[in-house]
């Protein structure tokens, strides 16, 4: 009888928590609820990959050339569907309150993997002229220019996918410390949500030199 008491109790007890969690694409749960001391990250992504902290200037520096400040954000509220993974994905740029908005979300991140993927949905009104670029220490490593067949509203798309926009390579950087950044140049009516940041082909630590593999921890 106790024991089965204490088994109650436990599911209860779980499912209080579980209440109070979003389930993550990968499987982890999320708090419901932005923390600014948020230091922990998804397996296989890069540093709040996720967007968890719920906020700029935690581990994500933003700029934007407007006013509109929430570049990382719930989307359900504004967009009317959730984040990929967790509560909460970046505002790349696009247009805010009729204004064209250029963004930018940067870190600096040792680059472990020769590639970088991550999740995207667009609305894009006019197509041709709004670009989306990742650079690497200011250089160009991947750049799309947002065409109508990139308005995937309420769909949530990988890089990777057959058909997608594709991978960035970073493989030319394997290896070192350097600046990330995802970057948003609005001209007309367009707007880009990213989410789940991943490295895919980390490195082995035996085949780092001992400086990068003590970045790591």
């Amino acid at each position: 009888m106790f024991k089965k008491l204490s088994i109650a109790l436990a599911l209860i007890a779980m499912a209080s928590v579980a209440g109070a969690m979003t389930l993550t694409a990968d499987g982890f749960t999320a708090s419901g609820t932005a923390d600014i001391n948020y230091a922990g990250d998804r397996i296989g992504l890069i540093n709040d990959g996720s967007f968890e902290s719920g906020a700029c200037e935690v581990v994500w520096n933003c700029h934007t050339d407007t006013t509109c400040e929430d570049r990382i954000l719930d989307p359900l509220s504004i967009w009317g569907y959730p984040a990929y993974d967790g509560m909460y994905c970046a505002w790349v740029g696009g247009f805010c309150g009729g204004i064209p908005s250029s963004n930018g979300l940067c870190q600096d991140i040792l680059f472990d993997g020769g590639e970088l993927s991550f999740y995207w949905m667009g609305y894009v009104e006019y197509g041709g002229s709004n670009s989306v670029v990742v650079t690497v220490d200011g250089a160009y490593v991947w750049e799309v220019v947002l065409q109508l067949e990139h308005h995937t509203y309420g769909i949530w798309s990988n890089t990777g996918d057959a058909g997608g926009l594709g991978n960035a390579d970073v493989g030319a950087y394997v290896g070192g410390t350097h600046s990330l950044c995802f970057e948003f140049v609005a001209t007309d009516g367009a707007n880009m949500l990213i989410d789940y940041v991943e490295m895919l082909g980390t490195t082995a630590a035996e085949d780092m030199d001992f400086s990068s593999v003590k970045a790591l921890y």
